[in-house]
C-alpha cells in the first residue's frame, strides 16, 4: 500500500512539474543535437567557448531566461545573431555572432532550453521557452546592432561579469 502511495505521489509531483514548465520536465536531448550541428563550430563543445572567437556559455543563459527581458534578448539573439564588443569571464569577444533564423521555432525553443537547462543547469523554478515563445520573438524585426543594444538595457552593458 504505502509503495503505490508513494508511486502515486511520485506521479503527482512529475505531472505538476510539467504543467507548470518547470526544468523537471525539459529534455535536453533535441537542443544538444541542434548546438552540436549548428554551434559547436564557434561555442566548443560543452559550450565552454573559443578564446577570442566565441564566449563561453556556460554562464548566462540561465541568467537571461531568469526574466522576460532576459529571454526574449536570449531569442532575439538565436534568432537576429549580434555583433559587438563583450567580456565574458575575463575574456574580451568582438565577434558577429550569426542568425539562425532558418531554424524552426522548435529547434530554437531546444537549443535554448539545451543552453539554459543543460549546460547552464538553471534553477527548476526557470520556466522552459517553448516554440510559441520563439515565433513572438521572431516577430520582432531586429538587426546585430539592435540586439546588442538590447543585450546593454537588459545585462546593463556589453560587458558580463
Amino acid at each position: 500500500m504505502k509503495v503505490m502511495q508513494r508511486a502515486l505521489c511520485a506521479a503527482v509531483v512529475m505531472f505538476a512539474a510539467i504543467q507548470n514548465g518547470n526544468a523537471a520536465a525539459v529534455n535536453t536531448s533535441a537542443g544538444s543535437a541542434v548546438f552540436e550541428s549548428q554551434c559547436v563550430v564557434c561555442h566548443q563543445a560543452g559550450a565552454t567557448g573559443m578564446e577570442g572567437l566565441a564566449p563561453p556559455l556556460t554562464k548566462m543563459p540561465a541568467v537571461f531566461a531568469s526574466s522576460e527581458a532576459g529571454r526574449a534578448h536570449l531569442l532575439h539573439t538565436l534568432l537576429n545573431g549580434m555583433v559587438g564588443p563583450i567580456t565574458v569571464d575575463g575574456g574580451d569577444f568582438n565577434f558577429k555572432m550569426p542568425s539562425f533564423a532558418a531554424l524552426s521555432d522548435a529547434d530554437i525553443a531546444n537549443v535554448a532550453n539545451y543552453l539554459i537547462f543543460g549546460v547552464d543547469k538553471a534553477p527548476a523554478s526557470t520556466k522552459p521557452v517553448t516554440a510559441d515563445a520563439v515565433a513572438k520573438a521572431r516577430k520582432a524585426t531586429l538587426t546585430p546592432d539592435d540586439v546588442y543594444a538590447e543585450r546593454a538595457q537588459v545585462h546593463g552593458g556589453g560587458a558580463q561579469k
